[in-house]
């Protein structure tokens, strides 16, 4: 089990029936569903090696390898804390994370939003029709949407007329019916490529040059990315374990962490107010350049221009105004026409007197 301590039982090559005991880690696991494919193992003592012919209990050792596994240390050095063999990781929008990989650097660190990145391969020589969108694969169970798609040229026979050109990817997965970016360009059998890419969104930067990967993650990053190492397989874990990255958008740096706020009263005024029932609207202020209603009560107006109707009319049947009022035409040719069948001049008072003054260019007339 993953995590466990182990004990292998070594035998002394200087000293046949001699055996000691090799403390080890077991790291991975991988089974594929009806055996144990993999045991990754790490020993306690640096010095110590595991070999061809240990024991672990009555199980003998008969095939041993070597492989390359990411330690990311995440500087928490000082803490007392060892290098992790290829964690999962948090990275904030709008932050800077640099890999330095300089000390590892046969290497090349990448990220790709499939696990394991272009080792994550399905290979199969299927029959491809002309100018189609879609192939049909065996087992679509281990590919995903964003995979490349490309003819295998390497493997192709002299009736493998099949073919695709260009930069060709999955869309969308539907059973074991792929569906494509590009049409196929040529009908017949084609030995299949289908794999994942490298990541290329611009908030990266692989420096080859200095062994650096640099990424700062933005609103249009992927949530989830995986590491990778170009040269080589699961150097971020076997299937079902691969490192993750999670990039999160709630950046405490930003947003700050653990802050409380005590509200004690709110305060609010209704600026504006509906009344579905009615169709009633209230509001402080409306600016508007149109306004028609059948009927209309303004306590205050303040109007710039009096727009009148196709005939020249302001139709109204009362104007009140509490102060002097004045309606004045301007230039000779311009009179001021009253015309009506009755006039009332009526008083404040029933005793007040009416007090009517016509101005001329000559002279003040009361009446």
């Amino acid at each position: 089990m993953a995590g466990q301590s182990y004990n292998f039982s070594q035998e002394d090559a200087l000293n046949p029936g001699t055996f000691s005991n090799v403390a080890v880690v077991c790291q991975e696991v991988y089974d594929n569903g009806s055996e144990i494919v993999t045991v990754t193992f790490t020993t306690v003592d640096t010095n110590a090696s595991i070999n061809q012919g240990d024991l672990f209990g009555s199980l003998e050792i008969t095939e041993i390898s070597s492989p390359s596994r990411f330690l990311i240390d995440l500087d928490e050095a000082d803490a007392g804390t060892d290098p992790f063999l290829y964690p999962d990781l948090t990275l904030f929008v709008n932050n800077k994370y640099e890999f330095d990989w300089s000390n590892a650097s046969s290497h090349p660190f990448r990220f790709s939003i499939h696990p394991d990145g272009i080792h994550n391969k399905y290979e199969e020589t299927i029959n491809v029709v002309e100018d189609s969108l879609t192939i049909t694969v065996s087992d679509a169970s281990t590919i995903l949407v964003g995979m490349s798609v490309v003819k295998d040229t390497e493997n192709s026979g002299l009736n493998d007329n099949g073919n695709i050109d260009g930069d060709v990817f999955v869309e969308s997965i539907n059973g074991n019916v792929l569906t494509l970016t590009s049409a196929v360009t040529t009908s017949g059998a084609m030995p299949t490529i289908i794999a994942g890419v490298k990541y290329e969104g611009s908030e990266v930067d692989y420096d080859d040059s200095n062994s650096k990967t640099t990424i700062a993650g933005n609103d249009s990053t992927p949530t989830t990315l995986y590491y990778y190492c170009e040269q080589h397989p699961n150097m971020a874990g076997l299937i079902g374990q691969r490192a993750e990255l999670t990039i999160d958008p709630n950046n405490t740096k930003v947003f700050g962490s653990g802050f409380q706020l005590l509200v004690t009263s709110i305060v609010s005024t209704d600026n504006v107010t509906l009344d579905v029932s009615s169709g009633g609207v209230t509001a402080l202020l409306v600016t508007t350049e149109d306004v028609q209603s059948t009927t209309a009560t303004i306590p205050t107006i303040d109007v710039e221009q009096l727009n009148v109707d196709s005939a020249g009319k302001v139709n109204t049947e009362y104007i009140l105004s509490s102060t002097s009022m004045k309606i004045e035409t301007t230039g000779l040719l311009s009179p001021f026409n009253l015309k009506t069948a009755k006039v009332n001049f009526t008083t404040p008072g029933s005793t007040d007197l009416v007090n009517i003054e016509i101005f001329t260019d000559l002279s003040l007339i009361h009446i």
